[in-house]
């Protein structure tokens, strides 16, 4: 756990984020932002919280195949339609079709890299 970036939750539900410095026996040391060392006394700690993105690429691969698809057929439907019925605003709607594919696609792409990361929470039960 030592060096990995934690989340610390004290009793009063405040919460600190920092790099693990270090785990002692009265407590934890965080390595906050700016090189600021802050120790967290064991008996105010409620939970202690790790996110971590890993190295799995099947979630993102899945999500961008999913959202690419749903996107290309999304677009298909509004280009066709624009090619058929034509008009003033064809141009705005096939660029709105084509945003909002694009835009699936990259969503798909975000819920399979949150798949692809690990979260542990430890919660600590008091003494």
């Amino acid at each position: 756990m030592q060096g990995q970036m934690v989340r610390v939750v004290q009793t009063d539900n405040k919460g600190f984020r920092g790099l693990l410095a270090s785990v002692e026996p009265d407590g934890l040391v965080l390595t906050m932002k700016g090189s600021e060392r802050r120790s967290i006394p064991r008996a105010g700690v409620t939970r202690i919280e790790m996110h971590k993105r890993g190295v799995r690429t099947k979630g993102r691969i899945l999500g961008i195949a999913i959202g690419g698809g749903l996107g290309i057929v999304i677009a298909a439907t509004g280009l066709s339609y624009t090619n058929n019925e034509g008009g003033r605003n064809s141009g705005a709607i096939n660029a709105a079709t084509l945003s909002v594919g694009a835009g699936i696609a990259v969503f798909g792409y975000l819920i399979g890299r949150d798949s692809d990361s690990d979260r542990t929470i430890i919660t600590l039960i008091p003494d």
